[in-house]
Formats: structure tokens, sequence, C-alpha cells
């Protein structure tokens, strides 16, 4: 058996999948991260509102798994209280993901945002704090956090939030790396 079978989690590149989820159990939203003051990278993180309260990227839930690419900054936007303005999103990062959630199947698509506006945040400041500028929605969330890579994950404490936060992670090394190289 593989990991990702072991995890529960299957991520698509074609964006298929073997079951169908049914309506309100389908999810999308943006991986939203800032640079700091040298550079170190932090991912946001918001706490649900219900159930377990646990911490995830912003997602919202969506009808129509045909729209969750153009649906994903809106509900990123909803739950955040940002503007279009604040993001810049990369359209060629892209993550799906889908596990059971009290005997239902839960499929969620990600993509990559980065907060362009606003002050640099400070190094290596993990206070819950420190998303002041972070309006969540209250209906489905009512906390955000600002964490690097590590702590994000151990926060969240979900498989899938390790494999999605770490391909975001290396896909914006990635970028930077080369986008530096072409600056050279």
């Amino acid at each position: 058996m593989s990991l990702s079978q072991k995890m529960n989690l299957r991520e698509t590149l074609d964006g298929t999948t073997s079951a169908r989820a049914p309506a309100g159990n389908r999810a999308c939203g943006l991986v939203v991260f800032r640079r700091s003051e040298s550079g170190g990278i932090s991912y946001l993180l918001l706490q649900e509102a219900y159930g377990e309260k646990h911490w995830t990227p912003p997602k919202g839930f969506i009808e129509d798994s045909a729209v969750e690419k153009a649906e994903a900054q809106a509900q990123t936007l909803k739950e955040t209280g940002l503007e279009g303005k604040d993001l810049k999103v990369y359209d060629d990062f892209s993550f799906k993901m889908q596990y059971a959630i009290r005997g239902q199947v839960k499929k969620i698509w990600y993509g990559l945002a980065e907060l362009v506006t606003g002050e640099k945040a400070k190094d290596n400041d993990k206070t819950k704090g420190n998303a002041k500028n972070i309006h969540v929605s209250g209906e489905n969330h009512n906390a955000a956090w600002w964490l690097p890579l590590n702590d994000a994950i151990r926060v969240s404490g979900y498989v899938e939030a390790d494999a999605l936060l770490k391909k975001a992670d290396k896909f914006i090394q990635d970028k930077t790396k080369a986008e530096e190289a072409t600056s050279s």
C-alpha cells in the first residue's frame, strides 16, 4: 500500500477522481503565503468555527467542481476579508485532495497565492495575534494565524495539510530560484 493510500489522500494531476462527492462536500481555496523581512515564508491558516475547530488554509464550500479554480479566489477573499488586489495568484499551482469524513468523501481543490500588500511579516513572529490584516468571516472560521511551514504543519495536524503545504513550499522555493536565476 502506498503512503497516499495509508493517509487516505489522493492527489490527481488531471483533475479526475473515481468517486463523486455529494454537494456540500466540495470545497476550494487558496494556500496564501507571505514573505518576511528576510524573505522567509509563512502560511495563513484559519481556524474552523465548528467541529474540531482545526486549522487549515482558507477554503469554502462550492456546489459545482467545474468552477473550483474560479471560485478558489472568491472563497478565499470571502473567508479572509482580503481583496483581489492583495493577492498574486499562481495559476500554475494546483492541488486536489480527497478524504473520508463521517462516511462521506470530501474533495478539496487548492491553488496558491502570495499576499503582496501590507507590511512584511516580522521574522519568527508566531504569535496568534500576528494576522491582524485578516478579517475572518465568522461564519465558517473564527481565527487566523500566519506560521512558517513546519509550525503550520504541526498546528494543522492533518496529513492532507502536510502534503499540501510541502508541495506549496517546494513550488515557492523553485519559483524563487528560477526568478533569481533569470534576474542574474
